[in-house]
């Protein structure tokens, strides 16, 4: 992988990273040791045409380097690109293929299904392009702005228009949202599964777990993964914006699951006060209060059970 290391290297912060990417490129010139092709990523099939259009990476800037994915961005593009493991690329796109076709602003596309292989860096990895080059959103730019009214009901019309195509989203957390000239974008559908998915896919907690839904934290009998988790899921997205809800503060790894279910449901509980009536839409309380009932009612159940 050292040719996805050289694009990120300028970064990184470790200086020395750099220097050992120069000694090791200077090794090899010396001693005649063949190196990786540069990155190259081909506008094709995943299949893997041959006549494949290349992008030019020359220029591509880092913007995101995770543990399972990095994010290329183009000069002057309004686009990304999304590099992965290819089993993740192909499940993305398949969501993709769904949610494209609904035109939902609210859900980030892709542009133009353009996707393909990588090169330059062994087998097994491939991208998939994504429209708009896109900033975090965080909760001092909500307050602001007085952007919460807005934002709640752009993310609300993301989350339905999923539920719509019956498509559960799993990982919603404050990093999956993006902004775009004013509109709050849900990003990132590598989790996401069909609701009408059964067995292991449905009932294996997946995501950030600080965002998980509170029925994730706790042994439910015949739990599976239901629309009001990814509601529970955005209700503490919010309650984290506006300060209600801090999990940088303390390690969810750390502490009980019982423990963990407790505080986010305090939290949920908390916008769900008369004090938040200003600040959230009325539409907040009509969306969140029924997934909030049904999921304390069980995890308080599943709690009980287990104390006994």
């Amino acid at each position: 992988c050292l040719p996805v290391h050289r694009l990120a290297a300028a970064q990184l912060p470790p200086a020395g990273f750099v220097l050992l990417v120069q000694y090791v490129d200077q090794l090899c010139h010396m001693f005649g040791i063949q190196q990786a092709t540069p990155l190259a990523v081909f506008s094709s099939s995943i299949s893997g045409a041959q006549d494949a259009q290349e992008e030019d990476l020359s220029g591509a800037q880092v913007v995101h380097l995770g543990r399972k994915s990095l994010v290329l961005r183009l000069p002057d593009a309004d686009s990304v690109i999304k590099v992965a493991a290819t089993r993740t690329i192909l499940h993305e796109l398949a969501i993709h293929r769904v949610i494209d076709s609904q035109r939902c602003p609210s859900l980030r596309a892709s542009a133009g299904l353009c996707h393909g292989l990588i090169s330059g860096v062994g087998d097994g990895l491939a991208f998939l392009k994504l429209q708009h080059w896109c900033q975090p959103v965080s909760g001092n730019q909500l307050a602001r702005d007085q952007l919460v009214h807005l934002f709640w009901d752009q993310a609300e019309a993301a989350v339905q228009q999923l539920h719509t195509m019956h498509i559960l989203h799993r990982d919603i957390k404050p990093a999956n949202f993006l902004a775009h000239n004013g509109q709050l974008v849900l990003n990132d559908f590598d989790m996401a599964c069909q609701s009408c998915q059964t067995g292991e896919i449905s009932r294996r907690p997946v995501g950030t777990m600080a965002f998980w839904s509170p029925r994730c934290d706790v042994e439910i009998p015949g739990w599976h993964y239901a629309p009001e988790d990814d509601w529970m899921g955005l209700a503490l997205t919010f309650a984290s914006w506006l300060g209600v809800y801090q999990p940088a503060l303390r390690s969810p790894s750390t502490c009980s699951p019982s423990a963990n279910a407790s505080v986010k449901l305090g939290a949920v509980h908390t916008l769900l006060s008369p004090g938040f009536e200003v600040m959230l839409p009325g539409s907040f309380r009509q969306r969140i209060q029924p997934a909030y009932d049904q999921v304390n009612s069980e995890v308080v159940s599943a709690q009980c059970h287990s104390a006994g």
